[in-house]
Formats: structure tokens, sequence, C-alpha cells
């Protein structure tokens, strides 16, 4: 192909209007990665709809003219018929524009548990980790970049929906521009480059440049696919009903304030997470197991007088035989809860859900819920408390002399 794309042409020299914007906002988002100095091969996910082609369009252009390798990848979840046609057009649209095409499956039958978005979006993010760590080995790199088409009105719902179940300023950050994970020795990066931009302009985006998108149905709120109880999906039934109803009752558009409040959030949450993240070490200690049983009890109290909380040292209460046969089945965690009651309420809480992120090997598991039960159990100091946590239990402990130590041990349950 030339230097110079299809991509490139229909986006011109000196764009305007809504072509302009988006391509702006990709530019910035790529521009930081290419200013790191670690080549990249660039990824987009293209579903067929407005959003992805427009942004399409957009980065293909930039990567062409910046000799970036470029892919735009379809994941075909196979569940409805007319999937394999829209796959086919999605791959007819790319490959025109001057990316390279491709169509991947979706595994949904590795996902059970959750509503059928959550499995699809899960099943579709594992599928572009697959093919990302493809196409940047191909490509000759070590780093791969994703980019996804979340627009500010994707972000709007994200919040509405998560404040409807009651989360905290983690959850309710929403959708982040950029994500960093590892896979098969591949740096990837995850980049939402329209999150400031508002989904008419997408629209406007592929009327102008005459690009046919494909209406998923799923995004309608009388669409194929349902919730448990037989309504609307969630997010269709917030797209359609609650924010144009909320618009209705404030008389101002609420998409925006939405997703400023979601970009505070993640500001503040940021800067918490980290100040737990450099607690963590000090209050949480791992081990990999116990030892046989015939270390003594004034060895525990040794270990106590110097301050060292040891997933090893004998438990003084009447379990303790059983306690430590359990430990020694696997993975666990000792929280020093002195040092933890210390800590302000937002730190404490991170700190903890770290840990049952650790413990679970899934932070999506692991819910407020889970936290705060650990988080009173610890300020308690309840001796012999026990209560499952996501991938295993935690139970409360005394130790040391006149039990004057407080202690949770979590464990991983193989």
């Amino acid at each position: 192909m030339s230097c110079e794309s299809r991509a490139s042409q229909l986006v011109g020299s000196t764009p305007t209007g809504a072509v302009r914007r988006l391509s702006l906002a990709t530019r910035r988002c790529l521009q930081q990665i290419i200013n790191e100095g670690v080549p990249t091969a660039v990824v987009v996910g293209v579903s067929g709809g407005p959003d992805s082609l427009a942004l399409l369009v957009v980065a293909t252009d930039l990567c062409r003219r910046w000799n970036i390798p470029v892919a735009g990848v379809y994941v075909d979840h196979h569940i409805r018929p007319e999937s394999s046609n829209e796959a086919r057009h999605v791959y007819d649209v790319v490959q025109s524009v001057g990316a390279h095409p491709a169509i991947v499956d979706a595994d949904m039958e590795a996902y059970r548990e959750g509503g059928p978005e959550a499995r699809a979006r899960s099943a579709r993010r594992d599928a572009l980790v697959r093919y990302a760590t493809q196409w940047a080995r191909e490509s000759g790199t070590t780093a791969a970049t994703i980019l996804l088409g979340h627009t500010m009105d994707d972000q709007a719902e994200t919040v509405m929906l998560r404040l409807a179940r009651g989360s905290g300023a983690h959850s309710l950050s929403a959708m982040r521009r950029r994500d960093l994970m590892e896979c098969g020795g591949v740096a990837i990066t995850w980049l939402r480059p329209l999150l400031d931009q508002r989904r008419v302009d997408t629209h406007q985006v592929c009327r102008d440049l005459k690009l046919a998108w494909v209406d998923d149905p799923t995004n309608a709120v009388d669409g194929p696919w349902r919730a448990s109880d037989g309504s609307a999906l969630r997010r269709a039934a917030v797209r359609q009903w609650a924010l144009p109803a909320l618009e209705r009752a404030l008389g101002v558009d609420p998409i925006p304030a939405l997703a400023r409040s979601a970009d505070m959030l993640g500001e503040d949450d940021a800067y918490l997470s980290a100040q737990a993240g450099d607690l963590f070490d000090a209050c949480v200690r791992e081990s990999e197991g116990a030892r046989d049983g015939r270390s003594s009890e004034a060895e525990g109290v040794r270990g106590a007088e110097r301050g060292q909380v040891d997933a090893c040292e004998q438990s003084e209460d009447n379990d303790s035989a059983r306690g430590k046969a359990s430990r020694g089945r696997g993975r666990h965690w000792i929280v020093d809860c002195t040092k933890l009651a210390d800590l302000a309420a937002p730190i404490r809480r991170r700190v903890l859900h770290r840990l049952l992120a650790q413990v679970s090997n899934s932070p999506g598991s692991v819910s407020s819920v889970h936290v705060r039960q650990l988080d009173e159990m610890a300020l308690s100091g309840a001796h012999g408390t026990r209560i499952d946590v996501p991938g295993g239990h935690a139970r409360a402990e005394r130790s040391g002399p006149r039990r004057s130590m407080r202690r949770l041990i979590v464990e991983r349950v193989e």
C-alpha cells in the first residue's frame, strides 16, 4: 500500500468538524505512547458500529503516517446468526481504509458468571489480548496498543449503572483512558481516545466519510438479549430511558457532568490507591505454608517481641492444630490489625481490597461488601471470627504475649 492510505485520503490533510475533533483526540493519546520510546503495534477493536468505525479511520490515518503497524479486529461472539455477515462487512471496511483486517472468535463458553453483557465483554477482551500479542510479535515489537471506541456517552452510562449498584470511587471512576497489562511477554496498553468525545460526533464522522455502520440490536431495549428477569439489558435501559429522563428532569444534558465526575473520582482514586500500595507491605505479609507444627510457644513469643507477625508461628487459640493444617495447604496472607487500624478508612479499605484481589486472582470478584466485612473483622479484634472471601476464607486471631497482637489470616482455597 502507499504511505497515504485511503484513511488518510478520507481524513484529509486539514480535517474539520467532527473528523478533526476525533482525529486530534486520538493523536493526543497515541502521541503519549510514541513519546515513551518503545515501538508499538496498534490494534483497533472494531464492532462495526459508528464509534469504532470512526476511531478506525482516524487511527489508521495516524498510524500509516507514523509508520506504525495497525490492525482492525472484529470479535465474533457467534451469538447472533447475522454476526458472520457483519464480520465480513467489517473485514472489508478495515481492509479498504488501509489497516490489516482480522476476525477473531470470542470463547463465550469460558465464561459462566454474570449476565450476557459481562460474559461477552470478558470474552471480547481476552480475544483482543490474544490477537494484540500475536500482532505485536508479527510486527517485531514487544508492545501493543489496543484502541477502543468508547465515548463520553458510554462513560456516563457506566457511571449511572455503577451508581445504582452503590459503588465507591474506584468503580465510579468508570472507564480509564489508559490501562496497562502484560501477556506472553508483550506489554499491552488499552487506550480509549474518545472518552471526551460525544457519540453524535462518531455518527457524524461516519456520515461525512460515507462509512456504512452496523446497528447492534443488543443496544436496543427490545433487543434479542434480556436480563435474567426478562427485562431490557441494563445499559440499553439507561441509554434509552434513564438518561433522557434525567435530562428532562434537570433541564440540562447530564452526560458531560457525569463524565467529569468520573474523571475527578479517577484522580482521587489513583492517589489513594498509590498511598495504599505504599503501605500494603507494612500491613500484609504473604507465606506459602506453615511449618510442621514443631515450633514452640516460646518461639512464637520471641517473634511477637521482635514485632513480627510470622505465618508459621504457633497460634494460641484452641483450634491451633486445625489452623496450622489448613495454612499448610496453600498460600495465605497475614494482616497486622494494629498497623491496619492506624490507617485512614479509605486507605485501609484499599489495602484490604488489594489483598482480596490477590487471594481471589480476580479483582472483579471482590465487592465492597467483602472489603467491609474484612475491615469490620480487622477492627473488632474478635478472636476466632471466620468469614468466607472470594477465593478463600479469613479468620481473626490474637497471638503473642497475653494475646496482645491482633491479626487476620487470609487463606486461598486451592
